[in-house]
């Protein structure tokens, strides 16, 4: 009974998409988000960023924009660096950075441990801790990292 009352009111942020959703209504399709990771398209090495790093940089990319008209324009080019590996896409910052390539359910299913672990099964809204994100970002990499990998020699 508790279980059941628990799958239909309470709030759980997806890893994937960073959205919440309830259990009984998580459906094949309610789920945008990109399944690969991001690497910076300038830099020598494809460097990886998590989510977080890339959107605080180009936060910090648009504030300089603002304040400094002399360097606006090469600014301006710098926001486009960032890609997603899974489909190419430019990292967008604010509003427009939502979304992604891929559809499915909500939550992040470990083949190792075949579900997404419940923290805190009482509280009411379960959001996401750090460990869950890095362990998402690492599946992600792992992934796509054959197209890494081959993108690097493409650059050699």
């Amino acid at each position: 009974m508790e279980d059941e009352r628990r799958k239909s009111e309470d709030l759980i942020q997806c890893v994937k998409c960073r959205d919440f959703y309830i259990e009984n209504e998580n459906k094949m399709g309610s789920c945008t988000h990109h399944d690969g990771f991001i690497y910076d398209n300038a830099s020598a090495d494809l460097a990886y960023y998590s989510l977080t790093e890339a959107t605080l940089y180009l936060s910090k990319i648009e504030s300089e924009a603002m304040n400094d008209s002399d360097r606006r324009e090469a600014l301006e080019r710098e926001k486009n660096k960032f890609k997603w590996i899974c489909c190419g896409a430019t990292l967008q910052s604010g509003a427009a950075s939502t979304g992604g390539c891929k559809k499915g359910k909500h939550g992040f299913i470990d083949e190792s441990r075949q579900s997404q672990p419940r923290r805190n099964q009482r509280q009411p809204m379960q959001r996401l801790d750090q460990e869950m994100l890095i362990e998402w970002e690492t599946a992600c990499r792992q992934v796509y990292n054959d197209q890494w990998i081959e993108l690097m020699r493409y650059r050699s």
